[in-house]
């Protein structure tokens, strides 16, 4: 392993590394470093003054990561419904192997704060809003208001987490949604069950609408009204369908409220300048098919601190032609027959093994499951699209094993 030494001589705004924006992939980044061993003066910037239960992380538990003791809640059975199923309809998995986890988004954030803080070479400068990050030769500058003056901060490797516009993509859709985090007077809800989809909510013919409820106990849940839509409409109906799906619990009280925007695009992040890599949401860390951000975000944090230390060429995020392109094919069925959406879900959820339906939706799958699951989908532009396509060239190795 190679180790770092410091750099950043002569100024104390120089330092060997700098992290842009302190949220998901900012301090997740941090830490994958200090674990990594990593020896530089790291600085990593956050406008915030403080930190507040701002947003929920969750994903499908198959890689270790760092923040475990951030996991509040585990559901080994998952489920989903289609449009006018009705109670009778809903597909429910389990896999104590592959649970659904939830992670919150405060002790995440005061995780990383205590891992910088306690780390000798790593420091978290709040109330610094970044204005510019410029490219260079030898270093990248980061230009911030801190304490109401401007303030120029510079190292050879610079990570910006801040919000980056695509790339123009034929399929980009987006994902945007309202969560409502309920008491209710009755135990009503099954703690050990995450709704991940339920589809059986009055639709939008021009999008891709469900409901997703994560319980907490059997009188609290997060309920959240989801859509996939190309474009952000102004007026999104949420609080007429929470009030409805609420209503379905008896008396309750709302405690929080969150909203979110996420892409859902193949599109390549906008270029960044000479030195900065964009990490994140900017740098594609979503799944295009799903939203799916949090196990991304650890696995390419992984990677990243792993090239830093050993002082390899910083990667992109870990993601195959093959996983792309099948991304890129279900996104332009979406966007083209939104109302397919619950069918094709559904069918997936039903007819795949649970391993198997984990590891693709967590790019951790093969081309013979990736075949498997296209020939589990009802028939469909979308399917005849993937199977040509893997006939061809993606999956061609499996096809003849």
């Amino acid at each position: 392993m190679k180790t770092q030494t410091h750099t950043g001589q002569g100024s104390p705004n120089t330092v060997d590394l700098i992290i842009v924006g302190g949220g998901a992939s900012g301090l997740s980044l941090a830490v994958h470093l200090l674990d990594a061993g990593y020896q530089g003066e790291l600085l990593v910037l956050d406008r915030r003054e403080t930190f507040e239960e701002d947003r929920t992380f969750c994903n499908f538990r198959v890689d270790p990561h760092p923040f475990e003791s951030c996991v509040v809640h585990r559901y080994p059975r998952w489920r989903v419904r289609d449009h006018g199923a009705g109670e009778r309809g809903w597909i429910t998995r389990t896999s104590e192997r592959h649970p659904y986890e939830r992670i919150s988004s405060l002790a995440f954030y005061l995780e990383g704060q205590r891992r910088i803080r306690e780390a000798k070479n790593a420091r978290l400068l709040l109330s610094a809003t970044v204005s510019e990050v410029r490219g260079g030769s030898g270093s990248a500058e980061v230009i911030a208001t801190v304490a109401g003056a401007e303030t120029r901060f510079r190292a050879p490797l610079v990570f910006d987490s801040r919000p980056a516009e695509l790339l123009p993509s034929d399929t980009a859709l987006i994902q945007h949604f309202e969560g409502w985090f309920i008491e209710t007077r009755d135990a009503v809800f099954d703690p050990e069950v995450a709704t991940l989809m339920d589809f059986d909510v009055p639709g939008c013919p021009a999008s891709t609408h469900f409901l997703y409820v994560l319980p907490d106990s059997p009188t609290s849940a997060l309920i959240e009204d989801t859509y996939f839509t190309k474009t952000r409409e102004p007026d999104v109906p949420y609080e007429a369908t929470l009030l409805r799906a609420c209503s379905r619990y008896g008396e309750y009280r709302v405690t929080r409220k969150e909203r979110g925007v996420l892409p859902m695009s193949v599109g390549a992040p906008a270029p960044a300048p000479r030195g900065v890599t964009r990490i994140g949401l900017a740098g594609g860390a979503a799944k295009p098919a799903s939203g799916y951000v949090f196990s991304f975000i650890q696995r390419w944090s992984a990677a990243i601190a792993e090239a830093v230390v050993a002082g390899q060429p910083i990667p992109k995020m870990p993601r195959n032609a093959r996983t792309r392109a099948l991304d890129d094919i279900f996104l332009a069925e979406l966007a083209a027959r939104p109302h397919v959406a619950p069918g094709l879900f559904t069918a997936m959820f039903d007819r795949v093994p649970v391993d198997m339906l984990v590891r693709f939706l967590n790019e951790r799958s093969s081309p013979r499951d990736e075949l498997s699951i296209m020939r589990a989908l009802p028939a469909s532009p979308m399917v005849k699209r993937a199977l040509a396509l893997g006939a061809r060239r993606a999956f061609g190795h499996a096809l003849r094993r």
